[in-house]
């Protein structure tokens, strides 16, 4: 019995270690990723599918941080992703200016979408130097704000030949992929339910870097 105490304390122990060490790198300590990239290929897509109409919006106007300790991404990692509405687009001009207008997400008043990490649900090691995070925190949009949940798929890659073709410094990439209702927004327009679906759904596709921009 006290043999099998000791491998089980053991495995729980090798267990914790490899959860914990999240990341593995050559640096220690904060680091933080800009995700403002001056060639604009990160990208941020939504897709509508209502009873009269699909169609998708993409903006690569996008920009934020996201920091965390390597050895600790769950109990360290905090920062914030924000898109400009103006910048989104549909295809056709004149949706898009629905869009911008007061009718819909009304750019004017309310000229940013952002999401802003507030802390983890859950952590899962998919690979090497690449986590899924369950993230929770405030997603806010047309004045109103909601806690949601989505999860992240977070890449890690120390700068080298390869990933300086892309931008200096260690990369981050962050995917996720989530929902949600534009009637918790106050969204509620002639163009929902027939043209424009009540749910959103959203797709996060971008790569930040620890070179702080100058």
């Amino acid at each position: 019995m006290r043999f099998n105490y000791y491998i089980i304390i053991l495995l729980l122990t090798i267990q914790g270690n490899f959860f914990s060490q999240n990341f593995s790198i050559s640096k220690t300590g904060n680091q933080t990723f800009y995700f403002k990239d001056p060639q604009n290929r990160n990208q941020i897509l939504f897709s509508s599918d209502a009873l009269v109409e699909t169609f998708n919006g993409l903006t690569s106007d996008v920009w934020g941080e996201v920091s965390f300790d390597p050895g600790d991404v769950r109990n360290t990692i905090k920062g914030n992703i924000s898109v400009s509405v103006n910048y989104i687009k549909t295809g056709i001009d004149l949706r898009d200016e629905d869009l911008y207008s007061n009718r819909w997400l009304d750019a004017e008043k309310y000229p940013t979408i952002s999401f802003t990490i507030e802390s983890v649900e859950d952590v899962i090691v998919l690979g090497n130097n690449k986590i899924r995070l369950s993230l929770t925190g405030p997603f806010k949009c047309h004045g109103k704000t909601k806690v949601i949940l989505l999860n992240a798929d977070l890449t890690l890659l120390e700068e080298s030949d390869l990933t300086l073709k892309r931008i200096p410094g260690d990369l981050l990439s962050f995917v996720a992929k989530f929902d949600i209702n534009l009637s918790d927004f106050g969204i509620r327009n002639i163009f929902i339910p027939n043209r424009v679906s009540d749910k959103i759904e959203i797709v996060v596709n971008i790569v930040g870097t620890n070179k702080k921009p100058e």
